[in-house]
């Protein structure tokens, strides 16, 4: 049952779900909109993205494990892989760039399926759809949300009410649980589908890799999160609630259609909408390099698992 590969694909999943961890930005709207401190976020974060990865975590595994690769998953194909992605996933915390998870994972096993003639481009086409339509959503229905809002005096109301403003507050932060929930159900799949697709109990893999994205979140992810939610823009707390309704509404819907959707697209573009109508300032060269960091994280970690894989080829000769 435990073999020495399945032991060893197993610590590489726990790794690479602290890495997506250490990446987690899901809490940049509370980061934008609050005065809570970045560990606080980080910590009640950590135990909503350990309950999502439980719980609903198996319908991306069965996308990412099975859906990508025209080839039966193996514990070998997916030790490959994992490795490629938790070495760029470390790389890039390290530096706090808010990079896609999903693009990491994915771009890792299209390097795969690359080096071995042997990718779904039929299901591929619809996941990069997605990325394309996802952000876009986010963008449009964030500035007409926020626009609504402005419509209805809310702003007014809510400065001339100060009792009001804790209700506020609560509200953001339920949201932001409720988004780290959900994104916690769509990036654990990126660590452990590998592990839960060739193991007999696919629930002990999503439970530690539920455990370590927390672990990561708590960690190194405090760096990332204070890249992306205090140095794009900086929202009124009525906007950073309208916000995150779409980011959570968006992250719901490609979960449950089992679609690896990057969090980073979405809850970027959702700042940028909800900042143009608030008229906050956008610091746009850190926007253009997370546009840039996406692209990169494709190519990179696509290239990471070709070259591990040929490696390994030329030493197991």
């Amino acid at each position: 049952m435990f073999s020495l590969e399945t032991l060893l694909l197993s610590s590489v999943a726990a790794y690479i779900a602290w890495g997506i961890g250490a990446n987690d930005e899901t809490m940049m709207i509370a980061a934008s909109g609050t005065s809570y401190s970045i560990k606080r976020l980080a910590l009640i974060g950590g135990i909503a993205t350990c309950a999502g990865a439980v719980f609903c975590g198996q319908i991306l595994e069965e996308t990412i494990g099975k859906g990508i690769l025209a080839v039966p998953p193996t514990t070998s194909i997916g030790l490959v892989i994992i490795i490629a992605t938790a070495t760029w996933l470390t790389v890039v915390s390290y530096f706090g760039w808010p990079i896609s998870t999903s693009h990491s994972t994915v771009g890792a096993v299209i390097g795969y399926g690359i080096y071995a003639g042997s990718l779904n481009w039929q299901h591929l086409n619809t996941i990069f759809l997605s990325w394309l339509i996802t952000p876009i959503a986010g963008f449009i229905s964030s500035y007409a949300i926020i626009k609504l809002f402005d419509k209805a005096d809310i702003r007014r109301t809510n400065n001339a009410q100060n009792g009001k403003s804790n209700k506020w507050l609560y509200a953001l932060i339920g949201g932001a649980l409720l988004q780290e929930f959900w994104q916690g159900a769509n990036n654990v799949g990126n660590a452990t589908s590998f592990v839960s697709v060739t193991f007999e109990y696919p629930l002990i893999s999503r439970a530690v890799g539920g455990i370590f994205l927390a672990i990561g979140l708590v960690t190194l992810g405090v760096r990332v999160l204070g890249v992306a939610g205090e140095r794009i823009t900086r929202l009124p707390i009525h906007a950073a609630f309208g916000t995150q309704l779409v980011i959570v509404t968006l992250n719901i819907i490609g979960t449950l259609y089992g679609l690896p959707v990057s969090g980073t697209h979405i809850s970027v573009s959702c700042l940028i909408g909800a900042g143009l109508v608030c008229k906050t300032k956008i610091d746009y060269s850190i926007v253009r390099k997370v546009f840039l960091y996406w692209f990169l994280t494709l190519l990179g970690a696509a290239f990471f698992t070709i070259a591990i894989v040929h490696i390994s080829s030329l030493i197991f000769i």
